[in-house]
């Protein structure tokens, strides 16, 4: 079945040239949406941007609110299946359950260095 639609041009397989993937990487280190997608995530989000610079007409359907998120931030249209999508655009942050304090997307430990507190992920509404 796949063969046939790839055969007819219905189906194709396409990669991303990592200038796309580092693009992406880059907007999603600064919202901290790199906290939440997996690389597939991010190739998918890769590949609307390449064919949206393209001059592709560019509609990503997806459920995920992280890959809506990161595409509302980069104008790239999007639509879900079962739910209405995401109203506003949100940034991530590891916060500090004890001591509330703030790291980078890249601090290794799920525990405060400072009092020893759980580490989470805060969402943080943008307005725009």
């Amino acid at each position: 079945m796949f063969d046939m639609a790839i055969d007819e041009g219905m189906l194709v397989i396409q990669d991303v040239p990592s200038k796309y993937i580092i693009c992406v990487n880059d907007i999603i280190s600064k919202s901290g949406d790199i906290l939440r997608l997996s690389q597939p995530d991010t190739k998918l989000i890769a590949l609307a941007y390449m064919f949206s610079k393209q001059g592709k007409n560019v509609k990503v359907i997806s459920d995920d609110y992280t890959i809506q998120n990161t595409l509302k931030i980069m104008n790239i249209p999007y639509s879900g299946i079962i739910t209405e999508g995401i109203k506003g655009i949100y940034n991530w942050k590891k916060v500090c359950e004890g001591c509330k304090r703030e790291f980078d997307e890249d601090y290794p430990f799920d525990d405060c260095e400072i009092c020893g507190s759980k580490i989470f992920k805060k969402r943080i509404k943008v307005n725009k």
